[in-house]
């Protein structure tokens, strides 16, 4: 993919809706302690030495002629880590280390806790939610966004962020607790520029670490030496997570663990885009920067199927519908659908002008298909009878889209990921197009493993409002209803606030991410 403006970048790399029901209602607040916060920074500044080129162990992060006590109290005097637990009595001077975090200790809960209760229902998470997870860099800024969309009431507002220490290039949620297996959690997996996986609790808020961490650079054995360019959890074998990077391999990973479990290294060039077949466990497609489609019996590292295209493959996709089959896209805009039991594929199509870099089908809608592209036009494809016809054409004036997500319980919204300055997200009901309701309308919905919820009827016995003026509702350029209206501010200005407010606030850990960043601009 083209990189976007290097001179001050504003866009979504990656973007994952979750299904409804897997949060609870409020994340929980906690707070770091003074010895933990110490230990992060100590951390973020090996980060920082290992990306500029510095020696990586901790010794030598000590300036020469400097001993270990005097680093520790340098850092204690800079963030004031002496008054720490003290309540901040002079306004006009540098933030605290305090106001990194949200207060809701057992020490100072009571106040906070007494906030916590009497918020609104309306800002907390709704039975009928879905939430978006959006890998967000802003300038300097990286970001975990959770965002809050009700489709009932034609609302989107964000929940929470998490500052990231480098860019964000996939998400990936999944709901095994390594620590409580019997219970499903609520977690998004990220992968970065940095060959290390991390894990955040998306029912935490506040939190400065990852709830887990794999194949960090103390991590002994398999494990990955470059960007994790794409993540794939197994919904069947719920424990397995996998890692496609920019190292040419695929690394399987056992979170009962924490472990991996086993590398495939048979590609030739980065490795894309990786996705789980929806019924057989262990069968994983795998897109590659050499043009190649590899389907693997995970039980064994040797044996694959290859299809080979011209171009790099960007994205890989099952048919949920009928799991024989499968998409893939590429650099050159095209995007191929291939029966896995024949060598050539069933149809090829030039669906676009550039790069295919988004690819979703309707979650419950079998002949929908939608694509996104760096032409920054996203497209509606109707698949009925393996001839793919093209619906409606889009410009979401969010410039060239780097990732599209289905919602798994609404069949016609999806939203996609861009690299416009302040409006890089849209949210589009593709039933603002007429052409797309009179072409779907008769079809039958059908329901998936991958929703919550069973769903019967058609789309036309669905309701959603549209927009008068033909743009869609939940386009974060755009103020939509309810909530968003309450503060009197788009969902884009919210976004805004928050990502200056964590920058102010992460002070010396903003810098630090900056500087990673900055060497760092994309996953190719």
């Amino acid at each position: 993919m083209d990189n976007p403006n290097p001179e001050a970048p504003d866009f979504i790399p990656c973007l994952n809706f979750v299904k409804r029901g897997v949060a609870k209602p409020r994340p929980e607040k906690i707070k770091a302690t003074k010895a933990e916060l110490q230990e992060i920074i100590k951390e973020m500044k090996l980060k920082e030495a290992e990306f500029e080129g510095r020696p990586k162990d901790e010794a030598d992060v000590v300036m020469k002629g400097d001993s270990e006590e005097d680093s520790d109290a340098e850092i204690d005097d800079y963030y004031g880590m002496d008054n720490y637990d003290d309540e901040p009595t002079d306004t006009a001077s540098s933030i605290p280390v305090e106001s990194l975090l949200l207060q809701n200790d057992d020490d100072s809960g009571s106040d906070d806790d007494a906030d916590s209760e009497d918020e609104p229902d309306e800002f907390s998470v709704q039975p009928r939610d879905n939430l978006i997870l959006v890998g967000h860099v802003d300038d300097d800024v990286c970001m975990l966004e959770v965002y809050v969309f009700n489709n009932d009431r034609a609302e989107l507002f964000i929940l929470h962020d998490i500052f990231l220490p480098t860019y964000p290039l996939a998400i990936e949620w999944l709901d095994f607790d390594y620590k409580n297996t019997e219970n499903a959690g609520h977690f998004a997996a990220v992968g970065s520029m940095t060959p290390q996986i991390d894990i955040w609790d998306m029912n935490v808020t506040g939190c400065l670490e990852p709830y887990l961490s794999l194949g960090g650079k103390k991590a002994k054995g398999i494990k990955h030496k470059d960007a994790v360019i794409d993540l794939a959890w197994n919904t069947i074998n719920r424990n397995i997570l996998a890692s496609g990077s920019a190292d040419h391999t695929v690394v399987l990973w056992n979170l009962a663990d924490q472990k991996p479990v086993s590398k495939l290294s048979v590609f030739e060039e980065k490795v894309q885009s990786i996705k789980w077949h929806p019924v057989e466990s262990s069968n994983l497609l795998a897109g590659s920067c050499e043009g190649k489609v590899r389907l693997f019996d995970c039980r064994s590292t040797s044996t694959f199927k290859t299809w080979a295209f011209d171009g790099e493959v960007e994205k890989v996709l099952w048919n949920k519908f009928d799991p024989l089959y499968f998409f893939a896209t590429n650099d050159k805009g095209m995007v191929h659908y291939v029966d896995i039991r024949n060598p050539k594929p069933v149809w090829n199509l030039r669906a676009h002008d550039k790069e295919v870099t988004g690819i979703a089908l309707s979650s419950h809608c079998q002949d929908l298909l939608v694509t996104g592209s760096m032409d920054e036009s996203v497209k509606v494809w109707d698949l009925k009878d393996e001839k793919p016809q093209l619906v409606t054409n889009k410009v979401m004036n969010i410039g060239s889209i780097y990732s599209l997500t289905s919602c798994p319980d609404v069949p016609y919204v999806f939203c996609a990921g861009g690299s416009k300055k302040d409006n890089s997200m849209y949210l589009w009901d593709v039933r603002e197009s007429n052409t797309v309701v009179e072409r779907f309308q008769d079809r039958n919905l059908e329901s998936t493993t991958n929703s919550s919820l069973p769903v019967t009827g058609t789309l036309e016995g669905e309701t959603l409002a549209s927009s008068s003026s033909g743009s869609s509702p939940f386009s974060t350029g755009n103020a939509g209803d309810g909530r968003i209206q309450k503060k009197n501010q788009t969902v884009q200005s919210l976004r805004q606030e928050s990502s200056q407010n964590t920058q102010t606030q992460s002070n010396e850990a903003s810098t630090s991410s900056s500087k990673t960043n900055k060497n760092k601009q994309s996953k190719k």
